[in-house]
């Protein structure tokens, strides 16, 4: 029997064990996030027998469509036991997700698949492609010029630079206002 339910703090153990399973991730890389990003509530958890042996964490996102925002969740590291794979648990978490993002006037949910065989997971479980990711890598800057100063920006800064930037292209984007 499974219970799919938001996490408490007492399942922390339990999610840093499962987390480094799934990804292989450093202590390091697991403690930020639960010291920067942990809330409960931000946490969905999949038990079995009284065990977490799926889980996601999610954040608190706005979906930008020119002239409209929408409040939206982004999924974020959706991970299953690897003795359970195969089993539908990460499924019935996401169906389970779905539900309670409703309960909380979330209409969207966004995630970025971490490798091509993951998007065929996701489509089977109700999301499709929307966005395509773009990545340029400088290798170079340009010369430099007086007439432009250059300075290191805080999250803040960053973030509202980077929404005023894509808001220009007319594009829907993510926003990540927190």
């Amino acid at each position: 029997m499974w219970n799919i339910r938001t996490s408490v703090p007492e399942d922390i153990p339990a999610q840093r064990q499962l987390w480094q399973l799934a990804f292989g991730d450093e202590d390091a890389y697991i403690d930020n996030f639960c010291r920067t990003y942990y809330r409960p509530e931000r946490v969905i958890v999949l038990e079995e027998g009284g065990a977490v042996r799926s889980m996601s964490a999610w954040f608190d996102t706005v979906f930008r469509v020119p002239g409209q925002d929408f409040r939206a969740a982004y999924l974020y590291a959706v991970a299953t036991h690897p003795d359970c794979r195969g089993r539908g648990m990460s499924g019935a978490l996401l169906a389970w997700a779905d539900g309670y993002f409703k309960s909380r006037a979330i209409p969207a949910v966004t995630t970025v698949p971490a490798q091509p065989s993951l998007h065929e997971f996701f489509g089977a479980n109700g999301f499709r492609e929307c966005f395509v990711l773009t990545q340029r890598e400088l290798v170079q800057l340009p010369p430099r010029r007086e007439d432009v100063a250059l300075r290191p920006l805080s999250p803040e800064e960053y973030g509202a630079l980077r929404d005023r930037l894509l808001e220009q292209t007319g594009q829907p984007y993510i926003s990540y206002p927190e």
